[in-house]
């Protein structure tokens, strides 16, 4: 299962690398978010991997929904182009992220940037990778000193407000996925993540734990597929930034 996440995000990697940085019509959703064929395309491409391999698994897409195959306890969640808004503007901040969840618990998980050519990846209790390196997260424990990313103002800034006299760099760059495996790699301390779905921070969110990080919802409780308000951090200032955040 795993060489089909990993085949796949390549696959769909590669394809969006080819279409970067050219001329593309915009098409708009909810809160104005935007995506191009290339996000269905590439959506379409990961699905037609999996359902070659595992035709009776579910797939959730974020351009196509829920597509129920059967009663399996296997979804497959996948976000083939999280960093759309990036994407579209030339920005190299973005990535494919394909998760497997057993009933809504992550098992299985890929983020590929195709434009630095870093994938990570993690099986629960095998440890996290870095194109096959083991990673880990920051030992940082100042907050002074930490750098936190999160998600689009208009989705965190109630949240994200108390954190900007206490952190040494807040930053919002539009790429949850890809953002938050930089937690894991121990470039970054923490990401502040407020979503109504899945496929942005499923797979990125198991990296993360499996590197030795922490990733609650906001109230401290397990998060799992069903989460919308999440804190990844390096766990060493996971209470101190709930506290914060908790603040709003």
């Amino acid at each position: 299962m795993m060489q089909t996440a990993i085949f796949a995000a390549k696959a769909a990697g590669n394809f969006s690398k080819n279409c970067f940085q050219k001329t593309q019509q915009l098409f708009y959703k909810e809160q104005e978010e935007v995506f191009t064929q290339t996000d269905v395309q590439a959506e379409a491409l990961i699905k037609d991997i999996i359902r070659k391999e595992f035709p009776k698994h579910n797939i959730l897409g974020e351009e196509t929904g829920l597509t129920k195959e059967s009663k399996s306890d296997y979804t497959w969640i996948i976000d083939p182009l999280d960093g759309s808004e990036n994407f579209t503007r030339g920005i190299y901040l973005y990535g494919i992220s394909i998760a497997l969840a057993i009933k809504n618990e992550v098992k299985i998980a890929t983020v590929f940037n195709p434009l630095t050519n870093e994938l990570f990846s993690a099986e629960k209790g095998k440890g996290a990778f870095l194109n096959g390196k083991p990673i880990s997260v920051s030992q940082r424990s100042e907050l002074s000193k930490a750098v936190i990313y999160g998600t689009e103002l208009y989705k965190s800034k109630e949240y994200l407000k108390p954190l900007f006299d206490k952190v040494k760099n807040l930053r919002i760059t539009s790429s949850s996925a890809y953002e938050t495996c930089l937690v894991a790699c121990g470039r970054i301390e923490g990401f502040v993540k407020v979503t109504t779905h899945p496929w942005g921070f499923a797979a990125a969110n198991l990296i993360v734990e499996e590197a030795g990080g922490q990733v609650t919802n906001f109230d401290g409780s397990t998060w799992d597929t069903r989460s919308n308000k999440i804190l990844s951090s390096n766990k060493v200032l996971h209470q101190e930034l709930l506290d914060l955040i908790n603040q709003k």
